[in-house]
C-alpha cells in the first residue's frame, strides 16, 4: 500500500493543456497561411484531423482527472475507480489513430516536396504498415473483453491474458519508431536539395529532427506499460503523460517545419501594408499640387482629381499596382493650360 497519496493528474492537465494549445496554435496558422496561398493539400487536412483528435483525447483527460485519473486506487472509490478507467480506455482509443494520422501527414508533405516514383512506392507501402499496426491495438481493446465494459470494470476473467494488449502496443510502438525515424531523415535528405541558403536548410532540417524527439517520448510511453492490472489509475497516467508528449512535439515539428512559409507570409504582409500607406500619402500630395496648379482652369482641375481618384480605386483593385502617378502627367496638363490661355489671348 502506498504511503502517500500521490496524485499525477495535475501534472497530467498542465503537459496536455500545454501540448493541445501549442498544436492548434500552430495547426492553425499552418491551414491559414496555406489556404491564403491556395496551397491546402492532404497533409495539411489530415494534421487538422490529427490536432481534432488530440483536443478531443485532452478533453476526456481532464475529465477523468476529476474521478482520480493520477492517483491510486486505494485512494479511490470503487465508481471512481470504474470510471477513470472507462476513461483511459477511452483515451487510448484516441490515441494511436492520432499518432497513424500525424505520420500520415508527414509523409504526405514529404512527398508533395519530392514525389518521384520510388519514393512514392515506397512511403506509400509505410503508410500502408502504419495503418495496419496502428488498427491493431485499437482491435485489441475492442476485443480484449467480453463483454466490453469487463475491461474497465476489472473483471479480468472475462478478459484476454494483458499481454495480447501490451504487445501489440510494442508492435505499434515499433512501427511508429520506424516510421518517425523514416519521416525524420527522408524530410532533410529532400530539402537538402532544394535551393535554399544553408541557414534555412539548417533550420529546417532542425525542426524536422523533433520527430527524434517523439520517437524518444514513443519508447517511454511503451516502458511505461506493465503487465500488471491492479492500480492503472496510477500506472496509465503516466503513460498518458508520455503519449501527449510524443504527440505534442510530433505535431509541433511537422508544423514548424513550415515556418519560414509563415514568416515569409507575414513579412509580405507587412511590406504591403507599409506600401500602401505611402502609397495614399503619395496620392494625396499630388491631388493638393494638382489643385493649386490648376487653379487657371477649376474644371481642369476637377478633371486632374478625378484622375488620381481613378488611379487609386485601381490600386484598390490590385494590389500589385505599386505604380505612382506619373509626374509626367502634371507637366501636360500645365502645358495644355497655358496653350489654351495664349490662344485665347492672341484671338482678342
Amino acid at each position: 500500500m502506498a504511503a502517500e497519496d500521490d496524485n499525477a493528474g495535475p501534472k497530467l492537465l498542465v503537459i496536455a493543456i500545454v501540448m493541445v494549445t501549442l498544436c492548434v496554435l500552430t495547426t492553425t496558422l499552418r491551414c491559414l497561411v496555406r489556404y491564403s496561398r491556395n496551397f491546402l493539400g492532404p497533409d495539411d487536412y489530415i494534421i487538422a484531423a490529427a490536432t481534432l483528435v488530440a483536443v478531443g483525447r485532452v478533453i476526456i483527460q481532464c475529465v477523468s482527472v476529476q474521478y482520480g485519473n493520477g492517483r491510486h486506487r486505494q485512494f479511490l472509490s470503487k465508481a471512481d475507480y470504474t470510471h477513470v478507467n472507462f476513461l483511459t480506455w477511452l483515451t487510448q482509443l484516441f490515441l494511436f489513430p492520432l499518432l497513424c494520422l500525424l505520420k500520415l501527414s508527414v509523409c504526405l508533405l514529404v512527398l508533395r516536396i519530392k514525389n518521384t516514383k520510388p519514393l512514392r512506392y515506397f512511403l506509400w507501402t509505410v503508410m500502408a504498415g502504419l495503418v495496419v499496426t496502428t488498427l491493431l491495438p485499437d482491435i485489441v481493446l475492442l476485443a480484449e473483453c467480453t463483454p466490453v465494459s469487463a475491461y474497465w470494470k476489472s473483471q479480468r476473467e472475462k478478459c484476454w491474458d494483458p499481454r495480447v494488449r501490451i504487445y501489440s502496443i510494442y508492435l505499434q510502438t515499433a512501427m511508429s519508431v520506424l516510421t518517425d525515424i523514416i519521416c525524420t531523415l527522408l524530410p532533410i535528405a529532400v530539402v537538402w536539395d532544394l535551393t535554399l541558403s544553408l541557414r534555412d536548410k539548417v533550420a529546417v532540417c532542425g525542426l524536422m529532427s523533433l520527430g527524434v524527439i517523439s520517437t524518444t517520448f514513443a519508447l517511454v510511453r511503451a516502458s511505461s506499460l506493465g503487465l500488471m492490472t491492479s492500480d492503472l489509475s496510477w500506472t496509465y497516467c503516466w503513460a498518458a503523460i508520455w503519449g501527449d508528449i510524443e504527440f505534442g512535439t510530433g505535431i509541433l515539428g511537422a508544423n514548424l517545419a513550415l515556418s519560414r512559409t509563415y514568416l515569409d507570409y507575414f513579412r509580405k504582409g507587412v511590406r504591403n501594408l507599409t506600401h500602401r500607406s505611402k502609397s495614399r500619402d503619395a496620392e494625396a500630395g499630388q491631388v493638393y499640387q494638382l489643385g493649386n496648379r490648376g487653379v487657371y482652369d477649376g474644371q481642369m482641375s476637377a478633371q486632374c482629381r478625378r484622375d488620381v481618384e481613378a488611379r487609386r480605386g485601381s490600386y484598390a483593385r490590385s494590389d500589385e499596382s505599386k505604380a505612382p502617378l506619373d509626374p509626367s502627367i502634371i507637366r501636360r496638363v500645365e502645358i495644355h493650360i497655358s496653350r489654351t490661355d495664349r490662344s485665347r489671348s492672341g484671338g482678342s
